[in-house]
């Protein structure tokens, strides 16, 4: 059977409303969306997400637009004590909160924890031409770092001639097949060959209406190619994999984490639009209980695959666990790349067992001044490799440059692992 007659049948499990095995239950607060929050939802929630840097910003402007100053500062001193730092244009909406004399020394902690921590180095470069590069994935297969670009459509896979199509993906369309959106997370199951990756429409897909909004299988003879679609209005963004081979899609416009299990042609939901804001990264927990799920605006969750419950991960520490877009599973660890908050930076993360608790935090690298917008990364022989600079902003609608951008390669950067490899288990 050809490579396209396998991806039509797939689509008999066309979207009819997934299964779902959320319970809806579980100690992860109610959110309340910005247009409709009042000052004690503001507070409640960042009451309820202690870890979250936005919700103290939030606060701060909520406070400076009703002249109360003194709760602002309040809560952008919590905000510093974080982790936190401001743009130019942030600090110029929030310098209002502080006498003339309380100021600079604001910005003097700002500023400290605003300071450069570099710790890797550059690996290779994609091409101007491929334009948005988002995510990256080792395939172990093969040995080699694939690459995906939102504004190309397509995976690419190094060649000798530098980059070329990945095989099963791109080139010229069949009218009897979908077409792959704007591929972003991928994840490898090397122990079954096949390749997972996430297929979206967003503002920066060419010609958007013929975009597949799902997740995507590639085969290991890259000749079956398995489509599985998500509802409409959705954005998947990331793609984890499970000790099992399960494959995990997070929705990145309405909060939803689907599942497809070994031998499934369809997605299960598993955690319902709407109950995070922003589902981001994946991981699956140490003792494979739970998925491990980042929400770009409040922090980390826990999904309990036994009782479908999604809970608050809790952290006695003070750093800011939101703004978190990539998690990479190490050892006892976990490799977060953190693009939504300032300061940008690579976090490690011990983790309980259970995925439960964040047991200790590591900054490993910040607000590197070869950075652009740090976005994915992937675990590739001895090493931790990521895309360094997105450069979402530089591009608009279908694709194009904005006004006053220039295309530019996108580097891809690389932390050495074996300083990590004889660390103490923080685990408890």
């Amino acid at each position: 059977m050809t490579k396209r007659i396998v991806s039509v049948l797939a689509l008999c499990a066309l979207w009819s409303g997934a299964a779902s095995a959320d319970t809806a239950g579980g100690n992860w607060p109610a959110i309340t969306e910005a247009e409709n929050a009042t000052t004690a939802d503001l507070q409640r929630m960042a009451s309820e997400f202690p870890h979250s840097g936005l919700m103290q910003l939030r606060l701060a402007q909520d406070a400076i637009d009703a002249d109360r100053m003194a709760h602002a500062e309040a809560a952008l001193w919590r905000y510093i004590a974080m982790g936190g730092t401001l743009t130019e244009a942030g600090q110029a909406v929030f310098m209002a909160a502080f006498s003339d004399e309380r100021w600079p020394l604001f910005v003097a902690r700002m500023t400290y924890n605003a300071a450069p921590r570099t710790a890797s180095v550059p690996a290779a470069s994609v091409p101007a031409n491929l334009g948005l590069v988002e995510g990256i994935v080792h395939v172990s297969t093969i040995n080699a770092n694939l690459v995906s670009s939102v504004t190309a459509r397509t995976v690419y896979e190094p060649s000798a001639e530098g980059w070329a199509p990945f095989s099963g993906v791109g080139g010229e369309p069949d009218p009897r097949s979908p077409q792959m959106g704007s591929p972003m997370g991928m994840a490898f199951d090397a122990e079954r060959g096949w390749l997972w990756v996430s297929s979206s429409a967003v503002d920066q897909t060419t010609e958007p209406d013929t975009a597949f909004v799902g997740m995507v299988g590639i085969s290991p003879d890259r000749q079956e190619i398995l489509w599985l679609p998500v509802g409409p209005g959705e954005q998947p963004g990331d793609v984890a994999l499970g000790p099992d081979g399960s494959a995990y899609l997070s929705d990145g416009a309405t909060g939803a984490v689907y599942v497809r299990r070994v031998g499934a042609v369809a997605l299960e939901r598993l955690v319902e639009p709407g109950r995070l804001r922003s589902a981001q990264g994946m991981v699956v927990s140490p003792d494979g209980s739970a998925l491990i799920v980042a929400d770009y605006s409040y922090g980390l969750a826990r999904f309990d695959f036994e009782t479908g419950a999604l809970d608050r991960i809790t952290y006695d520490g003070p750093h800011m666990l939101d703004g978190i877009d990539g998690l990479v599973p190490h050892g006892n660890a976990i490799f977060a790349i953190r693009n939504g908050v300032r300061p940008h930076a690579i976090l490690r993360l011990s983790i309980s067992d259970s995925g439960d608790r964040v047991t200790a935090v590591e900054i490993v690298e910040r607000e590197n001044p070869d950075w652009g917008e740090p976005t994915l990364g992937t675990i590739s022989g001895s090493s931790f490799r990521y895309i360094a600079d997105a450069r979402w902003g530089d591009f608009g609608a279908g694709g194009a440059l904005n006004e006053g951008a220039e295309a530019r390669t996108t580097a891809i950067r690389a932390i050495d692992l074996s300083p990590f490899e004889n660390q103490p288990d923080f685990r408890r």
